[in-house]
């Protein structure tokens, strides 16, 4: 089984890493938003500090926006592993996978608009 750290604070990250339990780091906006610094900053050090997958995910909602954003993320490190929202399967994406439990969980209305009012609180570099 592979352990992925779910955060964005680099000093846990660093913590998890010293202990060597870590196989990668997986981020949001509402977890990049509370680490009160920018994305790509984040990105970069996390992929300095964990030789292994860095899982983030787009802001965007439209296909445009995911288009142009993923790219730019995807190519700041080979690490880096790029998500797309659930709802990508309606712009064309084949798979998209999701757990059970999420399907009927309260928080799957509000979901989207808390992701969006985080991203919007991320800091810009």
């Amino acid at each position: 089984m592979q352990i992925f750290i779910d955060t964005a604070d680099i000093g846990e990250i660093r913590d998890a890493a010293a202990m060597g339990v870590i196989d990668g780091v997986t981020g949001n906006p509402s977890l990049v938003a509370k680490a009160g610094r920018p994305l790509e900053d984040v990105l970069v050090d996390v992929c300095e500090v964990v030789d292994g997958p860095m899982s983030t995910e787009v802001n965007a909602t439209d296909y445009a926006g995911m288009l142009e954003e993923a790219p730019f993320l995807g190519k700041m490190h080979q690490n880096i592993v790029v998500r797309h929202p659930l709802h990508a399967a309606l712009i064309g994406a084949q798979v998209a996978t999701i757990p059970h439990v999420v399907m009927k969980h309260p928080l799957t209305d509000i979901g989207l608009e808390r992701f969006l009012a985080d991203a919007k609180k991320i800091p810009t570099g």
